[in-house]
């Protein structure tokens, strides 16, 4: 079957965005800068819940004392992703320091 003459086909990728640059760089950059403030907040969330069940201390069942473990696992891991998304945010800036610093010995 024939395409008709006045059938085009649609541009796979969009020459602009309503959104803006839409890049792989742009967009991960964005996107990084973006799960920090959740990783942050979670974090702070576990720190908060962990202070409080250490205040509890005698008053927690020897059954509920694990919670403290959680708190402390759930705190060293939103520390752990919020170094993660803060070196992986820099990656772009370090790739093209190394660039501008091969391009320069050339």
């Amino acid at each position: 079957m024939a395409a008709s003459a006045g059938f085009q086909s649609p541009d796979p990728v969009p020459s602009t965005s309503p959104i803006g640059d839409t890049t792989p760089s742009a967009a991960g950059d964005q996107t990084e800068d973006n799960a920090f403030l959740p990783i942050a907040i979670g974090t702070l969330g576990w720190l908060v819940a962990g202070a409080v069940l250490l205040m509890l201390g005698s008053r927690l069942s020897a059954d509920s004392r694990w919670w403290i473990g959680s708190c402390a696992v759930g705190v060293i891991s939103g520390v752990g992703g919020m170094i993660y998304v803060k070196r992986r945010a820099g990656r772009p800036r370090r790739a093209a320091a190394r660039r501008a610093r091969s391009e320069g010995q050339a």
